[in-house]
């Protein structure tokens, strides 16, 4: 009986090794093996420890496991004998892979979360906004040589201690800052924020790529008043592109005779800045206009399609000094700079003061009143007419109020105005392609390209114009009866609204 049990034992194995093996022979096979094979060969040593392992040869098949990983990261057998898990084509520890999942079901909450917010705030919010400041800052410490280097030449034709300045660049913004030292990185930060925000919202890109014809970045001198004839000579002497200039003392006799407190130059985009005391809103406000005027090419002059000349006025001031109010109200909290010479704006005693507006009050007064105060407000139609110079806190109001109806509202409209504004001379001619009707928009392209009729472009502005405002005031009377009562709400939501303080 006991040699038919055997018999039958030995028939259901087909001889493979028994427990009652002797181990001696077993470990005796394992070195044999063991030696045969490549010890840079994971597969070879994969297989070996599955051998191992099925021989209930202990510790050597985890031994040999753990090395054919060494040798070959990616080999199935080991990883799945170790525990791992295979995620996305790639093998992780228990631990690894357990964080991985925990990850992506955080990004996919915080995915969804930013859906709600973009659903709720429309499409101004700029994708992968933390990983694009990141990078700001990444290239801040990138070119601290370089800006060091500017800094102290910039200090050293001025005659002053470069202590007393600081610099600090990035790709699109170069600050040379007279201020606390921790304060010019911020500067950049304010810059690059306004450059990305406002690419986003006009092109739905990160980077417009603006400004590449003077290397893609903005320039900011913010000194003081003492040593601005100094700043100009640098700029003459010692600038890259200072050989396109040859009129800079007249920026200097204009900035002495209207009081002026800054000079942007467009050709390359400089700005200087002498008030040390509202430079955070000059670097908001001043890249959003400049990158606008980099885009639209009536920013300076509305043409005159019969004469084939620029008008002396633009009729984009609404957009450049409201788009500026924007950007730095959403950047810094406030808005502290105007682009006005002093003795002749109608409200100078607001610039003189140096103080800021409850923008959505005023505005919500000039809609629903025709006033606010004792300043009556002008049309739409008549904004576009009127020179900056002109305007009083209404109009300011006003043109922020329309920028950011266009922004907040009908940013498909913005983005196709601005196209337009880049392919034309004529405001007019953009606006009533981008808001006219069908037959409007024939009439329009005929009188710029055929007839040359600047009666026409007139005479088809205006109730374009009307409707337009129309539009704009119903959105403004329900959306601002609310913020007017919150001045403080742009601060709260702003990123830079708290400047760095001084250390020590």
């Amino acid at each position: 009986m006991r040699l038919r049990i055997v018999l039958a034992v030995l028939v259901a194995t087909g001889g493979v090794a028994l427990p009652s093996q002797d181990k001696k022979e077993l470990l005796a096979e394992y070195k044999r093996r063991y030696k045969a094979i490549d010890q840079k060969d994971g597969g070879a040593l994969a297989k070996l420890a599955v051998w191992c392992r099925d021989n209930k040869l202990k510790p050597y098949d985890m031994m040999l496991f753990k090395k054919a990983l060494k040798v070959d990261p990616n080999n199935d057998a080991a990883n799945l004998a170790m525990g791992n898990e295979k995620l996305d084509g790639k093998w992780y520890a228990p631990e690894e892979a357990n964080q991985i999942r925990a990850a992506a079901r955080a990004a996919a909450r915080a995915a969804e979360e930013a859906k709600a917010v973009a659903k709720k705030r429309g499409r101004l919010l700029v994708p992968d906004e933390p990983a694009k400041r990141a990078e700001v800052i990444g290239q801040i410490a990138a070119k601290a040589g370089e800006a060091n280097k500017r800094r102290d030449k910039y200090a050293q034709v001025i005659g002053a201690d470069k202590s007393k300045y600081a610099a600090a660049f990035s790709d699109h913004v170069q600050i040379v800052a007279k201020n606390i030292p921790e304060r010019a990185p911020y500067f950049v930060e304010i810059g690059e924020w306004v450059y990305r925000k406002l690419s986003w919202a006009t092109f739905g890109k990160h980077d417009a790529k603006s400004f590449e014809k003077f290397g893609g970045f903005m320039k900011f001198y913010l000194t003081d008043s003492a040593a601005l004839i100094e700043t100009m000579d640098f700029l003459r002497k010692h600038d890259n592109y200072s050989t396109l200039w040859n009129d800079l003392d007249k920026y200097v006799e204009t900035m002495r005779r209207y009081e002026l407190e800054f000079s942007t130059l467009h050709d390359p985009p400089i700005h200087i800045h002498i008030n040390p005391d509202n430079q955070a809103s000059a670097v908001a406000n001043v890249m959003a206009v400049t990158f606008l005027q980099w885009h639209a090419k009536p920013w300076y002059a509305e043409h005159n399609i019969k004469l084939n000349k620029p008008k002396e006025f633009t009729m984009m001031g609404w957009m450049l000094e409201g788009l500026g109010v924007w950007a730095s109200l959403h950047a810094v909290g406030t808005n502290r700079l105007y682009r006005i010479k002093k003795p002749r704006y109608a409200n100078k005693s607001l610039v003189e003061k140096d103080v800021d507006l409850n923008y959505a009050e005023v505005a919500f007064d000039a809609v629903t009143k025709g006033k606010s105060g004792d300043q009556n407000a002008r049309s739409f139609f008549q904004l576009c007419y009127a020179r900056v110079n002109t305007w009083n806190i209404v109009d300011i109001a006003m043109s922020f109020a329309l920028v950011d109806y266009m922004l907040r509202n009908r940013l498909d409209d913005w983005r196709g105005l601005v196209a337009k504004l880049g392919k034309t001379l004529s405001f007019r001619a953009a606006f009533i392609q981008q808001f006219g009707n069908d037959d409007e928009r024939r009439q329009a392209l005929m009188a710029v390209q055929q007839t040359h009729e600047d009666a026409v472009l007139q005479r088809l502005f205006r109730p374009i114009a009307e409707h337009f405002e129309k539009d704009f005031k119903a959105w403004v009377e329900k959306e601002y009866e609310t913020l007017r009562d919150e001045p403080e709400k742009w601060k709260d939501n702003a990123p830079f609204a708290k400047a760095p303080k001084k250390k020590g």
